[in-house]
């Protein structure tokens, strides 16, 4: 679990508090300048065969991973159908949400966090992404990939994330 400092406190609460606001709106996106390199696309691709290396999740269960480099320090978050979101500051949850590993900078490489619902609720699941700090000199965006998994499906999400910036929804999914 990620410590909290009377400093780190209240970015958490702000975030979240941007968190749940953003939720509520329409999908986050990138600025323009965002743009993918070929360093970048490499990186993703290679996030992604981590991913699916893992072993799957149980049928009714939802699992959720984040896959980020060394240069970031990245957080995941995931809203379940009644509105409550897990992550760092909040797992497990009352539905069952549970952060599996925070990983920080600290952290040897690959860097995945997981998120699991052990027994799913139907409804819309929304994941989001923060890139709260950098980890080593990374001059803009950094390549992430998100794995979903619920019902025996799995599916896969690439993205670039600017340093600081909070993308309150990467993707959105539905379980029956």
């Amino acid at each position: 679990m990620r410590e909290h400092t009377a400093r780190g406190c209240l970015p958490a609460a702000l975030g979240l508090l941007l968190w749940l606001a953003a939720c509520a709106a329409t999908p986050a996106t990138q600025p323009p300048s965002t743009a993918w390199t070929e360093t970048a696309r490499a990186e993703a691709l290679h996030l992604t065969s981590r991913l699916t290396a893992l072993p799957p999740a149980a049928a009714d269960a939802v699992a959720v991973h984040l896959a980020f480099p060394a240069v970031a320090d990245l957080d995941l978050y995931v809203t379940d159908p009644r509105q409550e979101t897990a992550y760092y500051g909040n797992s497990p949850t009352r539905t069952g949400g549970t952060l599996l590993a925070d990983r920080r900078c600290t952290d040897p490489p690959p860097r995945i966090e997981s998120i699991h619902f052990e027994a799913a609720r139907p409804g819309r699941y929304r994941v989001g992404v923060d890139f709260p700090q950098v980890c080593a000199s990374a001059a803009g965006p950094v390549p992430f990939a998100v794995l979903i998994e619920h019902g025996g499906q799995r599916e896969t999400q690439v993205g670039l994330i600017q340093p600081l910036v909070f993308l309150p929804i990467v993707l959105e999914f539905d379980v029956p």
